[in-house]
Order: structure tokens, then sequence, then C-alpha cells
């Protein structure tokens, strides 16, 4: 998990089955034996062994060169929540530092735990004040600290009780590791940390300290055995991911993986069927498409805390959790889009998102590189009053905040090197800490969002986008609209004096402060003032991030050399021009000659001599090759000429032009005759 992908994994003998047509037996060194088990449909499976066979000989070759190459992962642990404070001791910083300190114990040679200083010193950098829990602050802190994974967590309560041989103290704490590159939750734990029965004399502090390790210990040691081996992608077949782990590496149906490739996260997908030494996933999100080479990772499913209240055994109420990662978001919207009658969204009932064909198209109408994103318009985002509210578009790589948005109806945005609809440069932007979907009344306008950080767009690095959908709704569409008295909650800002009475000591006190957790809840019923005003006219949420089909490279326009503007057909023409090829040292950009009779480049427009570049860098000189020009257009006295480039590994390509042809266009010159 997180390490860079070396193509393979020296992953000895995998073996699969692809349902009851074939099996497949993947030795070390790409010896392949395929043995048929039934000879009905052979024809049509022919391709998609041949696929395998590639992909698994191609991935046991790149392997040999790289099996060395081996990143350490990282690891970045954060001061805790607290939900009952003691007087005593710090419990937030200490319980962080024996998480940490518990994980240095454990881990092997490839993994490691970051600083303390150092993410002391990010913190006061980024401004941020312990504990943090927004997940969009825990990203920007990863990214500062250079870390794969930050462990969070939260003392939820803690009490001292009489025990045989003295007092004990019994903390409740929850740990919680997320992925810097997508800040999936993928592993963590619940555990009651107890410590070693202490006289009568010993501080609080002492015996709080000596349960926290206790807990570290414990949550650390579940969490080791929760992590499953890495698995590698053999190939793509159809909707399904082909990987080479299986039951005997603790994979099973149902299970819910991350695709990595080095440090992002490329996918999120759930496992569909297992054989001994292979599995079959199905992608449900899907960012940057996968590829053979990059890694899965399985994701925990972890119960939920109740209050942090303690059960008669002193272990912590928990239950079990629905779902998660990003699947959860998407339940809640497709429940709201029950609930308003948009089931269909616009003839697409299958798709379960409200956002169709996202698309990432280089385009550069001026000066100044870019790629638009665009999206389809579907019932649900019909109308003035309840529906889309605003767009925001995100960029590989920029986690903390979208690079552009725009207000609805708007069908797209452009992100360009200038920041044109950036936030950076005055555009407003809605931050939901995570949360997508929803079926209460938790914001009642829009939440809008921090200071921006938008890098820069940089021409000639492939990019790739995803689209979500802040919109809004009217309270009494909604299963749970906001209460409209109120008084619920206003009693319960009554009930946070309950807060003293943890800093007993002894077991009757502490069953004191089980009630003053109880009475926490109380403080959420606050919310309920929210419904008093009962004349808030929406409530606000926003969409699972809906990817683009595709990458995009934003490209300079060509500058024209020769022939010079404007010059005599002579016909026969070598047109040169300055490479665009921008950051990126091998792209293939593929370049095109254009003509026409047309200064606007109409259907006549012929586009020929194509040829593709792989090194030559930014500014230096290419020609096209001679072109017969005195052959075209025989009635026109003026023929207009210009070049066009793109990468040809970009889906779908730039913007097309009226004459329906894909490349980012420079000025156009004239050949007279």
């Amino acid at each position: 998990m997180g390490n860079r992908p070396t193509k393979a994994d020296s992953y000895g003998t995998s073996r699969f089955w692809e349902r009851e047509h074939a099996k497949h037996e993947v030795v070390r060194g790409g010896l392949v034996t395929v043995k048929l088990s039934t000879m009905s449909g052979i024809s049509g499976q022919l391709a998609r062994i041949g696929a395998l066979l590639l992909a698994a000989v191609s991935i046991g070759i790149a392997g040999k060169a790289n099996a060395q190459i081996q990143e350490t992962e990282r690891y970045a642990v954060t001061p805790f929540g607290v939900r009952v404070p003691s007087q005593e001791l710090n419990l937030g910083t200490e319980a962080g530092d024996k998480v940490r300190d518990a994980l240095g114990q454990v881990f092997a040679r490839n993994r490691e735990t970051v600083p303390s200083d150092q993410v002391a010193r990010a913190m006061r950098d980024l401004g941020l004040i312990p504990p943090v829990t927004r997940p969009a602050d825990l990203l920007r802190l990863g990214d500062a600290v250079d870390a794969n994974f930050i462990v969070t967590g939260e003392v939820a309560n803690w009490r001292v009780v009489e025990v045989p041989g003295g007092k004990q103290a019994q903390v409740i704490m929850s740990v919680q590791v997320r992925t810097v590159s997508g800040g999936v939750p993928v592993n963590g734990a619940i555990v009651t940390g107890r410590s070693a029965p202490r006289a009568d004399d010993t501080s609080v502090a002492t015996m709080l300290a000596d349960a926290l390790v206790d807990g570290a210990f414990h949550a650390t040691s579940e969490m080791e055995s929760n992590i499953l081996p890495s698995a590698t992608v053999l190939n793509t077949l159809d909707e399904q991911v082909l990987v080479n782990k299986g039951a005997r590496s603790g994979f099973k149906s149902g299970m819910k993986v991350i695709f990595m490739r080095g440090r992002d996260q490329v996918s999120e997908g759930v496992v569909t069927s297992v054989d001994p030494d292979s599995s079959f996933v199905r992608i449900t999100r899907g960012i940057k498409g996968v590829q053979p080479g990059d890694k899965i990772q399985a994701i925990v499913d972890l119960p939920e805390l109740r209050g942090g209240v303690f059960n008669a055994d002193g272990g912590a109420k928990t239950s079990t959790r629905r779902s998660s990662g990003g699947n959860q978001g998407l339940f809640s919207m497709l429940i709201l889009l029950v609930i308003l009658g948009f089931l269909l969204l616009g003839g697409r009932a299958g798709d379960n998102t409200p956002i169709g064909n996202v698309t990432a198209e280089s385009f550069t109408p001026g000066t100044s590189p870019g790629v638009k994103v665009s999206w389809t318009l579907d019932a649900f985002t019909r109308g003035n009053n309840e529906g889309p509210y605003r767009w925001q578009v995100w960029r590989q790589g920029v986690n903390t905040n979208p690079v552009a948005t725009v207000l609805a109806p708007a069908s797209s945005v452009i992100d360009d090197t200038v920041g044109t609809y950036s936030p950076a440069n005055g555009q407003s932007w809605d931050d939901f800490g995570g949360i997508t979907g929803g079926n209460s009344c938790t914001n009642g306008s829009p939440p809008g969002g921090g200071t921006p950080t938008v890098p820069a767009l940089q021409p000639g690095v492939p990019m790739t986008y995803s689209v979500e959908m802040v919109y809004r709704v009217d309270p009494n569409s909604l299963p749970f609209p906001p209460n409209t008295t109120g008084s619920t909650g206003t009693s319960g800002t009554t009930s946070t004096s309950g807060t003293t009475s943890t800093t007993g000591t002894t077991s009757t006190t502490g069953t004191t402060s089980t009630t003053g957790t109880t009475s926490t809840s109380g403080t959420t019923g606050t919310s309920g003032t929210t419904g008093t005003s009962g004349g808030q006219q929406y409530c606000y949420f926003v969409s699972v991030r809906v990817p683009a089909t595709g990458q995009a490279t934003p490209l300079q326009k060509a500058n024209l050399i020769s022939p010079i503007d404007p010059s005599n057909d002579s016909g026969s023409t070598n047109f040169s021009f300055q490479s665009v090829r921008g950051l990126d040292p091998t792209i293939p950009i593929e370049y095109v000659v254009q003509l026409s009779p047309d200064v606007l480049f109409g259907s006549q427009s012929v586009t020929v001599n194509a040829f593709v570049d792989t090194s030559t860098a930014t500014g230096q000189t290419l020609a096209s090759g001679a072109v017969n020009t005195g052959s075209l257009f025989p009635s026109a006295t003026t023929i207009y000429w210009r070049i066009g480039a793109r990468n040809v590994a970009d889906v779908p390509g730039p913007v097309a032009d009226a004459s329906g042809k894909r490349y980012v266009w420079s000025g156009a010159r004239r050949l007279n005759r």
C-alpha cells in the first residue's frame, strides 16, 4: 500500500479461473500453461486469453528489472481528538504519541512514522490547530510531510475504577488510517486500553498514560492483522480487473479495495469473485483508470462508536457501519434522488450518479493553454429552484480544493494556466468536509471554503479531472426536515455541564463521567436551533465526484516559422514550426498540417502529413515534410494553413474544431497564387 509500482511483484505462482471456460496458470519466469475446461465458446475467449498471457509475461519481465525498487511508506500521526478532557493529562497529544510509538515497534523496514516534530512544524506552517478533523486539512498535512498515510483518532472516554489489587484507568480509543492521495479510510480500530492495577495513591496522569500505552498496543495489533498482502493488477477484462491475489491471501467477495499507482490513488473497486490465487474486481469509482502493474489494497470495514459509552465489561459500545469509502455518499445521494422523484436521471437510470458524460479536452482558444471540462445536464439538474447550485472541478494532485468552479446552469468550465475560473482568483467554492449526499439539513446555506491553494496548470503535463455538484433542496423534501421548534436542541446545551463530572478518580465518579459523555450528545441537539428559524429556503449538499473518461494535456499553440505570411504557393511546400512539448519530455505529440480555402477552416479543410514526435524539446524546430499544395483547391486564389498538435494518449483529445478534428491549432498563415 503506497509503494511506487514496479510494474509487477515477484508474485510466484498465480492461478486464476475465468468463469467455467478457461483456466490459466502463470509460473515464475513467464512460462504459461493454458488448460481449457470446456470447448464451447472457445473463439470468443481467444482474445481475452491472449491479453492475459501478454500481461502476465510482460509483468514478469518488468518485475525482474524492478523487483528491488521499493519505496518506504510513511505514516504521519496527528494529535487525537478528546471528547472527555482530563485536567491531569493532555490525552490528545499523549494518545497520538503512544500510537506513533506502537506503530514504530511493529513496522517492517519498508514502513516508518514521520517524526512528531516534523508533523508539529507542518501544522504550524499550515495554520492547523489540533485536533485536525477535517478530511481536507488532514490531506494537506499529509502532503506537507510527504506521507502516504495519515493516522488520526479520538479518545472517546476515560474513567478510573476499583479492581482487585487497587485502581485501574480505562480509556476508549478510536484510530483511523487514511490514504493521503485519496483521503479514503483504509484501516483503523476501536479499543479499550487498561492500565495495570495501581495503588490508591497513584496519580490519575500515571494511570491514564499507562492505559493509553495499552490501548495503542491493541489498536496497532488489530490494524496490523487487518492488512492483507498488496495485490498486483494483471489485466482488465471488460468491466472487471484481474489481480494476482485471492482467497489464500485473505481476499473475499464484497471486499472494498483501492487501486494505487505509486503514491497516487487511481480508482476504487469491490471484489466480485475470488479463486485461491486470484480475484476479479469491479471498478466502482474511477479517477485515472486502472492499468497492469497497479497495486490494490483492501479497505477495512470498521464499527462505529456509540457515544463513547463503556459496556458492563469495560469495553466500548459499537455498532456496525453500513458502508465505507465513497459508497456511503453515493448511497445517500440515491436516497435523495428517490425522494425528489428523479429516479430516471434523464434516461440514464443505470448510472447511479446525477452527473453524466464528464469529459476533459485540451483547449487553447487564446494565449493561455487550458483544459475544458464539461458534463451533461440530466433530469436532476433541471429547474431554477431545487437542483444544482455550483459545479466544482478537481484536478489530479490537488486534494485541498477544486481548481475551477462555475455556477449552475453552466455545463462546462476551463482550467487554464492563468486560473480564470480558479477559487484562487476570486471564484467561490464550498467545502463539505468530505461528506457527500445526506438526508438531513446540516447546511442551511452554502458552507463556503477556506483559502484555496491552486498550483498553476503546467503545459505539456497530462492531467485527469473529476466533477462534483453542489446542489440544494427544499427542507420539506428531506426525510428528516429541520426541527421546527428546536426545543430538543436547546435543552441539550444545558447537558454540557456534565463534562465537569469527568474529573473523578473513583469508580463512582467514573460512572458519572459516562452520563457526561451521554450529555455530550445533547450538544448535537443544538443543531435543532437551526430548525427554529423555520424559514430557511434550501438545504445544501455535494454529490460524489464523477471522473472524466480520460486524460487531457494542455498545450501551447505552435509558433509558425516558415513559410512567412504571406508567401507565394510554389506547388510543393515544407512547413516548419516550433515544438510545443512542455514539461513532460516523453509524451507522444502528433502534429498535422491543415489547409483550407476558408479562413475559418470549415468542412473543405484538408489535414495532411501527420507524424508523432516523442523527444523534441519545447521551442526547437520541426518540419512537416513536403506537401503537394499545387493540387489542392484549384479554384482558390488563397490557401490558409496552420499546424495542429495533440497528445495521442488523450481521450477524447482536444476540443474539436469546425472540421471535426481534435487538435490544438496554431494561428493561420496564407499562401497566395
